[in-house]
């Protein structure tokens, strides 16, 4: 039995050095046991199967079931295990669990003596993955770094770019809009760390290979530094808070690539340090207002990926530029991504969804560097107004809202907010005494617009 085992270990090592895979690899075992065997990474997708197809997703349902018998986070296999019908082996290279390879056999022949093959293949199974991984880091560091030169305008003209980027399988000869998500609940800025200066970055074209990690280089643009959280200055957390981080980063960008490359495999994507940005093409008709279309079905389809098998529930925010139609206008068009991420999580909060051309006066406002500055005009223009400490407070702020909405149609804002005309003339009275002749001063109604818009921004 020891010198079987020892000739399909050879066998299989053979099938790599020729520069086989994980199918080859599997196939190999399923013939010498004469079983269906599966590979499967450690979110249960199948990386490689032989055999019936119903016999390769029971065995899928099986490991999956296991997980979430053991709870969301899986049981962590440390061991090879298994009965009559199937025996489990865990792929586990460098001290990194990549996921674990199983042999069914719904007739029950599977014998003890054959956990040493598949215990072997395991091991096989583990090279060809890291091998795998270092082609795939090396060819997306490539492909991230290229990609962040055309975002900083450094990457040459149009034709250049264009044919550089047809050997990626990139189609940029057309027009495009750029899309940034960023991960919520996390101290990295959306404009910190972008197209360089330190970022940490994998790519993968939508026909290409998956994602990775490598280094840029610095970037000649600069924007305002947001701290980390404190839980990233205290030495007990940071590691553990920084493989979260890079794990959940991963998997977001993972989650676009999947889905930008069933809608548009001309598509490019890349992860940098804080977000994934993906160059897409823009159909006739894409506008700020359209609620469905290509790019909001990628968002919806990226989020649901995601979301699949996280111990913890973690979002995203997506930010949609306007469309260019040359690489030259690419820049411009990542950084308008950049702000509508930005203020459109100040605005709506996690999970955020925000197209260039619906910010408005957001835009400018957000420009301003100094927090302090808005909370004083806030103070200053809306006086007791700004609190939300007391209910009649807040709801006499909701009434001059309304009015301001609606150019002080009196008529309209008592029919919005169901108040009887009188009473709403009553309110308007209250209001000028506390803030000043509004309804005759234009210059008066411009700051209490604009110290409204600001009470709606979150995170200044």
């Amino acid at each position: 039995m020891l010198a079987r085992t020892e000739e399909v270990h050879r066998a299989l090592v053979q099938i790599v050095l020729c520069g086989g895979g994980l199918q080859e690899v599997v196939d190999e075992v399923a013939t010498l046991l004469d079983v269906a065997v599966v590979v499967l990474d450690g979110d249960q997708r199948v990386l490689a199967g032989a055999g019936p197809e119903e016999r390769v997703q029971a065995m899928r349902a099986f490991d999956a079931g296991r997980h979430a018998a053991c709870g969301r986070g899986g049981c962590g296999i440390t061991g090879a295990h298994g009965t009559a019908d199937h025996l489990v082996v865990p792929v586990v290279a460098g001290g990194f669990d990549h996921g674990r390879i199983i042999a069914f056999s719904p007739n029950a022949t599977l014998r003890g003596t054959d956990l040493g093959i598949l215990e072997r293949a395991a091991t096989v199974a583990a090279l060809v993955v890291t091998k795998q991984q270092a082609v795939a880091a090396v060819e997306s560091k490539y492909r991230a770094d290229f990609l962040r030169d055309i975002l900083a305008g450094r990457a040459g003209d149009d034709d250049r770019v264009v044919a550089h980027c047809d050997g990626f399988g990139w189609d940029l000869d057309r027009p495009v809009m750029v899309v940034v998500a960023e991960l919520d609940g996390r101290g990295g800025p959306a404009g910190a760390d972008r197209t360089g200066r330190g970022a940490e970055a994998g790519a993968a074209g939508a026909g290409g290979a998956g994602g990775a990690r490598g280094r840029g280089a610095d970037s000649s643009r600069t924007r305002a530094e947001v701290p980390r959280p404190r839980g990233d200055l205290e030495g007990g957390t940071r590691s553990g808070r920084g493989a979260e981080e890079r794990s959940a980063q991963e998997r977001l960008a993972a989650a676009w690539t999947a889905a930008v490359r069933r809608h548009d495999r001309g598509a490019a994507v890349a992860s940098f340090a804080h977000e994934v940005v993906a160059v897409i093409g823009a159909e006739d008709g894409d506008t700020a207002d359209l609620p469905t279309g290509p790019i909001q079905t990628m968002v919806k389809e990226a989020s649901s990926v995601f979301a699949e098998h996280l111990p913890v529930r973690r979002t995203f925010s997506t930010g949609i530029s306007r469309t260019v139609t040359s690489p030259a206008g690419l820049p411009e068009a990542y950084e308008q991504a950049v702000k509508a991420v930005r203020v459109g999580r100040q605005l709506h909060g996690a999970g955020a969804r925000a197209h260039f051309d619906q910010l408005g006066v957001y835009r400018l406002l957000s420009l301003v560097s100094d927090p302090e500055e808005l909370h004083a005009f806030v103070r200053e223009t809306l006086g007791e107004l700004a609190s939300d400490e007391e209910p009649e407070l807040v709801d006499l702020r909701r009434t001059l809202q309304v009015l301001l909405e609606t150019n002080l149609n009196v008529a309209e804002t008592a029919r919005r907010l169901h108040f009887h005309y009188n009473t709403l003339r009553y309110r308007i009275g209250k209001l000028e005494r506390m803030l000043g002749p509004f309804t005759e001063d234009a210059h008066l109604r411009l700051n209490l617009t604009l110290a409204l818009h600001v009470l709606r921004m979150r995170g200044i």
